[in-house]
């Protein structure tokens, strides 16, 4: 699970959660370039990979749901705290990593917590920005994360390569353990009022969540999007690292690759947000998919690996069309009063997604050549931006009076 985190860099008390993402980006990105031919080294086929990387999404699925009971239980404070701990200890463990059971016990207990700690620091950013008055487009920029899940494939990369995975999981465990000192940094030394100030969630019943939830028809489009954009996420986190490696290449072109593919990101998720605010989400989410779409289908086609190559970093051109706009389009369209019971099950859309990537995988590698994943996922991609197009409303658009000066 890579979802990257919306920070309020640009407000001076916002950066501290922008610095613990930039940390937290770095850690997990240093695995994105290595992790799916670790993986492969464990299970030996591609299609074995699919199906380790599904039932790992069924573990997030069930991590997701499961939030929606542990905040009401459990102080987010120390929610946060155990999972870095949890998690860094899961990825040390990976270096010791001689079977597929050890594998699947070690990531599912990474990604288990790792889920909770994404709810907790995004509570965290959400309370934050209700403390501040910012306006629902001001902090969602992900400039801060993206810069971490830029560096983090170039270093991962370059450490696998030249040597070994044992070292990227190390550096990445002292990086997990970082964010855990600066964490605890903010909430006992520099006294952050809005981790200091924060408490257990109000409890509901699940299922009343669940309903709750789909009985809005625009958070369930945001719902539908956000898992359409995952379904790229995962494609992308899977798949790519194990195109380039058989294409021939080393896992430092792996982290290169991922690396640039994060530039657009980086470059204009703000000027979207900016003109989201204008015009509404409808258009660059549908354009989004749509760019991503039609470079998928172009990679197909196309039989020479570096120009492919080029293609998927340029296929986050479409990415930074949609990325900053998923959580927009539902605060957007729901009552702030339901954020606190409902958020858990808002990011069930990423193992949904998570889940249905892999499976599609196996299915196709099972019986068409690799390249064959390109065409599939091009199409869904394709058909998700009719739906943008057709179906997306702009009731996000804000007043004249509330837009920010040009």
């Amino acid at each position: 699970m890579f979802r990257r985190l919306a920070t309020h860099h640009l407000h001076p008390d916002g950066k501290a959660f922008s610095w613990l993402a930039l940390m937290k980006g770095v850690a997990i990105g240093m695995l994105l370039p290595i992790f799916p031919t670790f993986v492969q080294t464990i299970v030996r086929t591609e299609s074995m990979v699919s199906l380790f990387y599904a039932g790992i999404a069924i573990v997030i699925f069930i991590a997701a749901l499961g939030s929606t009971i542990l905040f009401s239980k459990v102080e987010r404070t120390t929610i946060a705290k155990v999972s870095i701990v949890a998690v860094a200890i899961a990825i040390f463990l990976f270096m010791i990593v001689v079977s597929a059971f050890q594998l699947i016990v070690f990531e599912s207990l990474r990604v288990m917590f790792y889920t909770f700690l994404l709810v907790s620091i995004g509570l965290f950013i959400r309370d934050f920005t209700r403390d501040k008055q910012l306006g629902e487009t001001e902090g969602l920029y992900y400039r801060f994360s993206a810069i971490g899940f830029f560096i983090g494939p170039l270093l991962g990369g370059f450490l696998a390569a030249y040597f070994g995975y044992e070292l990227v999981f190390l550096f990445s465990t002292i990086m997990i353990l970082a964010c855990l000192g600066y964490f605890h940094h903010l909430h006992i030394l520099a006294k952050n009022k809005i981790i200091a100030a924060s408490k257990k969630l109000p409890a509901q019943q699940l299922f009343k969540n669940i309903k709750k939830y789909f009985s809005s028809r625009e958070a369930t489009k945001a719902f539908f999007v956000t898992m359409a954009f995952m379904l790229w996420t995962g494609f992308q986190h899977l798949y790519i690292p194990l195109y380039i490696k058989n294409s021939g290449y080393l896992e430092s072109l792996t982290g290169i690759v991922m690396s640039l593919s994060l530039i657009p990101l980086i470059m204009l998720e703000v000027k979207v947000g900016n003109f989201a605010d204008r015009h509404g989400a409808r258009i660059p989410i549908g354009f989004g998919f749509a760019i991503m779409g039609a470079l998928l289908l172009v990679t197909f086609i196309s039989p020479w690996p570096l120009f492919n190559f080029l293609l998927l970093i340029l296929m986050n051109i479409g990415g930074a069309m949609i990325e900053p706009l998923q959580s927009y389009y539902l605060l957007k369209n729901i009552d702030r009063n339901n954020e606190d019971h409902i958020y858990g099950i808002y990011l069930t859309a990423d193992p949904i997604a998570y889940f249905i990537v892999p499976l599609v995988g196996a299915l196709i590698t099972g019986f068409l050549p690799f390249k064959y994943l390109f065409l599939i996922f091009g199409g869904i991609m394709l058909i998700v931006s009719f739906f943008a197009w057709t179906k997306l409303e702009n009731l996000e658009r804000l007043s004249p009076d509330e837009l920010p000066p040009k």
